[in-house]
């Protein structure tokens, strides 16, 4: 493994990397459906997409617990915005304030 993992905490290189990664599972659900054969390695971009996802968002949660401050989302403090409003009964719907 590289000592350089900056990658993983690169959000539009995560993103770039998912995106390819839907696509090898877009391409293997369309050859099984259509009994196509399968002339690529469309499993194997999958799992390496499934690896990657585990080490990036390890990655950002430590970087997260690190820096606490910069990612106010993680931290509950009461605001109305941290948490979902509760309902009264199951057929209210939550409101947008």
């Amino acid at each position: 493994m590289s000592e350089n993992q900056d990658c993983l905490l690169n959000k539009a290189f995560i993103l770039n990397r998912l995106g390819h990664v839907i696509a090898h599972v877009l391409k293997l659900r369309d050859k099984i459906a259509k009994n196509l054969p399968f002339e690529d390695d469309d499993a194997a971009a999958i799992a390496w997409g499934g690896i990657f996802a585990i080490c990036a968002t390890d990655a950002i949660e430590k970087q997260r617990a690190e820096s606490p401050s910069q990612y106010p989302s993680n931290n509950f403090n009461g605001s109305k915005h941290d948490k979902p409003k509760e309902r009264q009964n199951d057929s209210e719907e939550p409101s947008e304030n």
